[in-house]
C-alpha cells in the first residue's frame, strides 16, 4: 500500500513531492520516492539496503544472504537463498508502486540489481 508523503515518518522532515531519488528509512521500514512511500518489512528493508548500496552493479543472491544472514548466520539457515528470493519477490510487488524496479539476473552466478526509472 503506498501514501502521500508529506513527512518524513522517522524524524518528521518535509519531504519535497517531486523528490525521485529513492529513499529508505531503516528505523520505520520505508521507502520513499516521489512524494510516495511504500511500507517494507524489516527483512525486506535489509535486502533493498543491500541492493541501493550496490547499485547498479548485480548482486548474487548468495552475498545478499550473507549481509543480510550474516556469513554464520546463513549457515543455520535453510535455504537462504530462497528467502532472499521470496524477500525479493514481494519487494518487487511493493516498489513497483513507486517506480523501482529489482531486476533478476538467472543462471550462475545469478542476482538481483536495483531500477530506478
Amino acid at each position: 500500500m503506498t501514501e502521500q508523503a508529506r513527512h518524513c515518518p522517522c524524524c518528521g522532515q518535509r519531504l519535497a513531492a517531486a523528490d525521485d531519488r529513492l529513499r529508505l528509512d531503516m528505523d520505520a521500514n520505508v521507502a520513499m520516492r516521489r512524494g510516495r512511500l511504500v511500507r517494507l518489512t524489516p527483512r525486506e528493508a535489509e535486502v533493498l539496503a543491500v541492493l541501493q548500496r550496490r547499485m547498479p552493479e548485480v548482486v548474487p543472491a548468495q552475498q545478499i544472504a550473507r549481509e543480510v544472514f550474516g556469513a554464520l548466520a546463513c549457515q543455520g539457515i535453510e535455504e537462504p537463498e530462497l528467502r532472499i528470493r521470496e524477500c525479493v519477490f514481494r519487494l518487487r510487488q511493493k516498489l513497483g508502486q513507486i517506480g523501482v524496479r529489482v531486476v533478476g539476473k538467472g543462471g550462475a552466478g545469478g542476482g538481483y540489481r536495483l531500477v530506478v526509472s
